[in-house]
């Protein structure tokens, strides 16, 4: 079988992506994520609990980044748009 120029350029592309992860995803550090999480969990209790709803909404929307290492996130998102709904 007789390789031509295409099939090495092909090889040496595969082996750099392969051995350099050119396509991985970036790695991000759950330790950091839950610690966010806990700090947007703690700023929406305050707003909440201070009745400032629109702060609460503001951070809330922004905590949902966070929503899969906080099952309290999109909780507190529903009380929130809820009680502005009944406002």
């Amino acid at each position: 079988m007789k390789f031509n120029r295409l099939h090495i350029l092909c090889l040496i592309s595969l082996f750099t992506s392969v051995c350099f992860n050119i396509y991985a995803q970036p790695v991000t550090n759950a330790k950091d994520d839950s610690q966010a999480a806990l700090q947007y969990v703690q700023w929406i209790q305050q707003a909440v609990d201070e009745q400032r709803w629109d702060e609460a909404l503001a951070a809330a929307t922004r905590a949902m980044d966070f929503y899969s290492v906080s099952s309290d996130i999109p909780y507190l998102l529903a009380v929130v748009q809820s009680q502005l709904k009944a406002v």
